[in-house]
């Protein structure tokens, strides 16, 4: 027999492990200063002319960083338009000569 989990008492639930699409195409500068553990806002912008479900990525000052992919952005989009928080947090960032790639845990946050 399991003990149940009481998911009241959590803050927070991962939801997705990704990465951060359209990286260079926003703030380099930004891109540069992001580190691991770094908390990135999510922005719905339901009037994307690209992407009706798209979600930018923003540092804590303002600057685009880039987006959740759109293969992955679906379901969080619907979860944002129902109210819901998603928090995106910098998992890992490796770098190959002048290619960089940016790993994120998106979470579910309680209010």
């Amino acid at each position: 027999m399991s003990a149940a989990v009481d998911l009241s008492a959590l803050k927070s639930i991962l939801l997705l492990e990704t990465y951060v699409a359209g990286l260079f195409a926003h703030d380099r500068t930004a891109v540069a200063r992001l580190h691991a553990g770094q908390t990135l806002k999510t922005v719905r912008e339901p009037t994307n002319e690209h992407d009706p479900n798209a979600i930018a990525l923003e540092t804590s000052e303002g600057a685009r960083v880039g987006y959740i992919p759109r293969s992955e952005n679906q379901l969080l989009s619907r979860l944002m338009d129902a109210g819901k928080l998603l928090e995106a947090r910098v998992a890992d960032i490796t770098t190959h000569g002048m290619r960089v790639a940016v790993e994120l845990h998106i979470f579910l946050r309680d209010r």
